[in-house]
């Protein structure tokens, strides 16, 4: 798996935040046994407060695994020239029913929001985009049928494409 030094950065701020619930859970953990006594393996609460630690514990070893696994993508200026992590593009994307322009920035791993225009690099249009330059174009399937995918510019950031699609 791939990440980028702003998906480190995400994943680790989660990491922290999740460290800061654990530890406010530990407390509503102890209060809960300091209220039971001996009969604590009795109480729901404190067996729900055990098992939503475990659960935490779970996730903030998987966010760490990823961060010690992870190969480091740097972004020491964005890929121009043909489409790979860190690329910011404009597509025209033309559907059975309908045709749009979008801009998209391939990401790694902690960072995809397709809200904002970040997919991640394992996603059905980034694999089927991935390495084509300007005018390059692909064709593939999708839930809603054939649909083609033509690269139509690269950006520096995204200030130029918010620039450009005005």
């Amino acid at each position: 798996m791939k990440i980028t030094e702003e998906g480190v950065r995400k994943i680790q701020e989660n990491i922290e935040k999740m460290k800061e619930d654990m530890r406010l859970l530990r407390e509503e953990k102890l209060r809960a046994y300091n209220l039971t006594g001996d009969t604590w393996h009795d109480n729901p609460y404190f067996n729900k407060l055990e098992q939503d630690e475990r659960a935490l514990t779970k996730k903030i070893e998987e966010a760490q695994a990823i961060l010690e696994e992870a190969e480091l993508i740097h972004e020491d200026g964005r890929r121009m020239e043909q489409v790979d992590i860190g690329s910011i593009v404009k597509c025209m994307c033309v559907y059975p029913d309908f045709e749009e322009s979008e801009i998209y920035e391939i990401v790694g791993e902690g960072e995809s929001d397709i809200s904002s225009g970040k997919i991640h690099y394992q996603s059905p249009v980034a694999q089927n985009i991935m390495g084509l330059k300007v005018n390059g174009e692909v064709s593939f399937t999708t839930p809603a049928g054939l649909t083609k995918y033509q690269i139509l510019k690269f950006y520096s950031s995204w200030e130029e494409a918010k620039a450009d699609e005005q």
